[in-house]
């Protein structure tokens, strides 16, 4: 397999990604292995000696790696399948999760925006997530499996077989990105601490019990219990709901933390309770926030050649309208069920119409 610095050093988008989202938004590091969406091979960080090669790492990054190399590729391949979920996610959106040739793509990279606390988010929560799974499949050094829950009285399981370790996911998510951005603790990183916070709140959150049953013959005579984390498809879901009711803050008064601003609180009001100082309201935990308002995504056609369906196509084209290309395509018909098991069917030709973006 290809070292990790081969596959930067041979990527184009990553030098593009190091002039847009280098100082500022996300830790640098993080920021360099989201957006290299143009190769998805997996990277070889088996030993302590691979660490010395990724030059993108930070010293008490590399000396992270240096303890746990298997860590770390866990974070590599927690970032890729964040990116996957992002662009899976913003599929149907004006922005897509990408730094295609677009400079309102670029602009809300680097800028506070909504789409930047969500790159944030999702990337926290993919570490996270990837790594938890990964202690509980034994391929992390240092760590196992989760916490077992106490068993209840009058249950009808168990707790018992090996639960994915959040908590060892959101700690070293705190040592190895978190970390940096404690460096310089401006407005932005302010804010992505923020939202990292939240990410990883919800994954611990959302742990789900996962069971299996023992007896004979499949009878479940008894049954065994874990908690695992939800798929990572999901859990970007629920980030992407977390996007669209995200928060606009302002740094407080006294400097310290970011606040919402208030306006036309009634005195006693519900509100009011949650004021910092004047005009000032407490940040909820579990929000996403941003510090700046998205850019226009239909300003530079950032839109055009993209595809859309008949439901999206107004919204997504800007009002510019679409062009429709139809296909003739190969489709499984008249299927049939064999006795036993066998579906068989014919192939059969469709149209197919298909919409772009003017």
């Amino acid at each position: 397999m290809r070292s990790l610095s081969g596959l930067i050093s041979n990527n184009p988008i990553f030098f593009i990604v190091l002039h847009l989202v280098l100082i500022g938004p996300i830790s640098a590091s993080i920021s360099r292995l989201f957006w290299q969406q143009n190769d998805r091979q997996a990277v070889a960080l088996t030993r302590s000696a691979d660490c010395a090669n990724l030059s993108w790492l930070s010293p008490r990054q590399r000396e992270l790696c240096v303890r746990n190399p298997s860590a770390v590729q866990a974070v590599i391949e927690g970032v890729h399948s964040a990116a996957s979920v992002c662009q899976s996610q913003f599929n149907s959106d004006r922005w897509n999760c990408s730094i295609a040739d677009s400079k309102a793509y670029e602009t809300g990279l680097n800028v506070g925006s909504r789409e930047s606390a969500y790159v944030v988010a999702i990337s926290s929560g993919g570490v996270s997530h990837t790594i938890a799974r990964a202690c509980a499949k034994g391929t992390i050094g240092d760590c196992g499996c989760g916490k077992k829950p106490r068993n209840s009285m009058g249950s009808d399981f168990t707790w018992s077989g090996c639960s994915d370790n959040v908590r060892y996911g959101n700690s070293f998510v705190r040592k190895f990105i978190e970390a940096e951005e404690k460096q310089g603790m401006d407005s932005r990183a302010m804010m992505n601490l923020h939202n990292s916070q939240v990410a990883r709140r919800i994954l611990a959150g959302s742990l789900r019990k996962q069971c299996k049953c023992h007896g004979v013959s499949g009878s479940c005579v008894t049954k065994t219990c874990w908690k695992v984390v939800p798929k990572l498809e999901e859990f970007g879901k629920f980030l992407k709901e977390k996007y669209d009711r995200a928060q606009q803050v302002i740094v407080s008064s006294s400097g310290s933390d970011l606040v919402v601003p208030v306006h036309n609180t009634t005195s006693g009001g519900r509100a009011e309770r949650y004021l910092r100082g004047d005009g000032e309201a407490k940040v909820a935990k579990t929000n996403l926030v941003f510090l700046d308002a998205s850019p226009n995504y239909c300003s530079d056609s950032s839109t055009k050649g993209r595809e859309c369906t008949n439901g999206n196509c107004g919204t997504l084209c800007c009002g510019r309208g679409y062009t429709v290309k139809r296909e003739i395509v190969s489709v499984s018909c008249r299927c049939k069920f064999l006795w036993c098991c066998e579906v068989k069917c014919d192939t059969c030709l469709s149209v197919v119409e298909r919409r772009f973006c003017k």
